[in-house]
C-alpha cells in the first residue's frame, strides 16, 4: 500500500458530529505520503457506497466528482471543492467559516439501458465554526453563495415573471467587493457585484433592460436568502467578518462575541449589482425603450 496514491478523503457524519475529525487529521498528517492536496468531502451515506459509485460510459471513478470535482465546478459553480490544506488552514481561523462539500448518492434520476444508475451529487456543505462541527446547509440554502465566491466560474440563473419561466441566463466570473463599516459597535457590510451574462433560453419577449433588471433583483434575493439561512445557524456563510478582521482587526476583537461572531440580522446592508449582458446567441433582443 502506497499512501501517496490517495486522492480523496471522505469524513462520515458520525465522526464530524462527535468532533473526532481532529484525531483523524492528526493520524493522517503523520504519514508523509498523504498529500495536503487531496480533496476532502463529508457524507451521511455509507462510505463503501460512496466509493463504489461510478460515472457514466464505464469511465474510471477518477473522472467522478469524488476525485475530479473541478471539471463539474467549471460548468456549474455552486459549491467550490476543497483540498485538505484549505480545510485545515480555514479551520483554525476565528474570523471565518470552514466547510466540507457534502456528497450523497442520487439513485433515481439517471438511467443506463433502462436501469437506474446511482451517481454522486452535492448535498450541500458541512459547516465548521470555532474549530468544531456546526451543522449543515443544503443546496437550497446556498443559492447566493456562487455570487459571493471569488472562484466562481459559471452558474445558470433561471428568471421568472408572472410565476412562469421567463429566461435562463449563464452568468460568468462575478467580481465582488465587500466594504465593512461599524456604527455604535454594530457592523454593516455593503456589497458591490459585477457579473457577465449570456442568454441560454428566452421564453418571454422582453427588452435588454427588463432582462437585466430581472436578473439583478433575482441575484440580490438569492444573496439575502443565503445570508438569512446562515445567520439562523449563527454562521457567517459569506465570511463577511473576515473582511472586517483584515481591515480593522482591533474593531473586530472589540465587537466579537464569545463565539467570534460579529454579525446581526441586518448586517448585510446595501447590495449593488451590475449585470453586463455580453451574449444573446444568434437572436437579438428588442431595443430598450427610453
Amino acid at each position: 500500500m502506497f499512501w501517496g496514491h490517495v486522492s480523496t478523503l471522505v469524513f462520515n457524519e458520525h465522526i464530524l458530529k462527535q468532533n473526532k475529525f481532529q484525531d483523524v487529521l492528526d493520524l493522517l498528517n503523520r504519514y508523509r505520503e498523504i498529500r495536503y492536496l487531496v480533496w476532502v468531502f463529508s457524507t451521511k451515506e455509507s462510505i463503501e457506497d460512496i466509493f463504489n459509485s461510478t460515472p457514466f460510459f464505464n469511465e474510471s471513478p477518477m473522472m467522478s466528482i469524488l476525485h475530479n470535482p473541478e471539471d463539474q465546478y467549471r460548468q456549474r459553480s455552486i459549491i467550490s471543492p476543497i483540498r485538505l490544506y484549505q480545510f485545515v488552514m480555514t479551520l483554525k481561523e476565528d474570523s471565518r467559516m470552514s466547510y466540507l462539500p457534502a456528497l450523497r448518492i442520487e439513485k433515481n434520476q439517471w438511467e443506463v439501458s433502462r436501469k437506474t444508475h446511482p451517481l454522486l451529487e452535492y448535498a450541500g456543505i458541512t459547516v465548521f465554526w470555532n474549530n468544531r462541527y456546526h451543522g449543515e446547509l443544503d443546496p437550497d440554502d446556498l443559492q447566493g453563495l456562487p455570487w459571493m465566491h471569488k472562484k466562481t466560474v459559471r452558474v445558470p440563473l433561471s428568471l421568472e415573471r408572472e410565476k412562469s419561466l421567463a429566461a435562463v441566463l449563464v452568468m460568468e466570473k462575478p467580481k465582488v467587493r465587500i466594504k465593512p463599516s461599524v456604527q455604535d459597535l454594530r457592523v454593516y457590510f455593503d456589497v458591490e457585484l459585477t457579473v457577465k451574462a449570456g442568454i441560454n433560453e428566452l421564453h418571454q419577449e422582453m427588452s435588454e433592460k427588463e432582462l437585466i433588471d430581472l436578473a439583478e433583483r433575482k441575484i440580490e434575493e438569492q444573496i439575502r436568502h443565503t445570508y438569512r439561512k446562515g445567520f439562523e445557524r449563527k454562521v457567517d456563510v459569506y465570511n463577511l467578518g473576515e473582511s472586517l478582521f483584515r481591515r480593522y482587526p482591533s474593531v473586530w476583537h472589540r465587537i466579537e462575541d464569545e463565539n467570534h461572531f460579529v454579525l446581526h440580522e441586518d448586517s448585510l446592508r446595501n447590495i449593488r449589482i451590475h449585470v453586463q449582458l455580453t451574449n444573446t446567441g444568434r437572436y437579438k433582443l428588442k431595443p430598450s425603450q427610453t
